[in-house]
């Protein structure tokens, strides 16, 4: 995030869109009466209301950078998933395990 140049009242209010975020999607979760599909859908929804506040809080240039620094993470983890795959077919070749 030090990348994206915040200042003290954008920190607090990321802060804040963070904690009550993470309360609705745990709450959203536990609830018990709500079938799979209610949930996605309301996890969805959540999603899009944290988005909204997102573009609130940040300037368009720090929502870019934003996209850009997710977009770059994501490609990191796809290298990561990638190495531990191609691993364990090695694995599974050396101990003559087919599919």
């Amino acid at each position: 995030m030090e990348k994206m140049q915040l200042n003290a009242q954008q920190k607090s209010s990321l802060q804040s869109l963070k904690k009550e975020t993470k309360s609705k999607k745990q709450s959203i979760l536990a609830d018990k009466s709500l079938s799979d599909e209610q949930k996605s859908e309301q996890l969805r929804n959540l999603k899009m209301e944290r988005k909204k506040e997102l573009q609130k809080i940040l300037t368009p240039a720090q929502i870019h950078q934003l996209k850009k620094m997710r977009k770059e993470q994501m490609k990191k983890n796809y290298r990561s998933v990638a190495e531990i795959q191609r691993r364990r077919l090695i694995e599974r070749n050396e101990l003559g395990i087919q599919f």
